[in-house]
């Protein structure tokens, strides 16, 4: 059951994730990633994986492609794909995210902000899954402050608001 919600929260963060894409991004990379997401979707993480690193490629001071090769590498682990894709991988490229993000702060501050806290998103939603209770809410409180915190900042950045809701309802529950 707990594996069934965790899924269901993970998908619905990663559909969301497509307004905040379109928003920031040329229609060439918003193609990119949808394409990526699309292939996440459909089990086919080779392909998704490879256009992500084509975005990272094309800008590699921006923490987007890093945030969704890590999303599918989080895919890749609860799905079982047989990879080379394991925690410690996950866990790198969510960090990896988190520096480039902290990098991009001066660039945009708020995009930074907002990727930052996704990255700590997917440690909670991975550490939930394998029954780390303790880090997983350790890594959701991270993540909520920063959306508050942009939240409170720019009430019009409605993608902030899906971690705070996420972060609530398993709160409460």
């Amino acid at each position: 059951m707990m594996i069934t919600r965790v899924f269901i929260i993970c998908s619905l963060w990663f559909q969301c994730s497509r307004s905040m894409v379109q928003a920031q991004n040329s229609d060439h990379v918003s193609s990119l990633i949808r394409q990526g997401m699309e292939n996440v979707y459909n089990l086919e993480f080779a392909l998704a994986d490879a256009l992500f690193d084509s975005v990272i490629r094309m800008d590699p001071k921006h923490p987007q492609g890093y945030y969704f090769k890590a999303s599918s590498h989080f895919y890749q682990i609860i799905s079982g794909y047989n990879s080379d894709t394991s925690e410690v991988r996950f866990i790198e490229m969510n960090d990896k995210t988190i520096a480039v993000a902290e990098e991009y702060e001066d660039t945009n501050p708020i995009e930074a902000q907002f990727y930052t806290g996704t990255a700590y998103g997917n440690i909670a939603r991975y550490h939930a899954m394998v029954g780390n209770f303790f880090k997983a809410f350790y890594y959701a409180k991270k993540s909520k402050r920063l959306h508050e915190d942009i939240i409170e900042r720019h009430p019009d950045y409605y993608d902030a608001y899906l971690t705070v809701g996420v972060y609530n309802y398993y709160a409460a529950a």
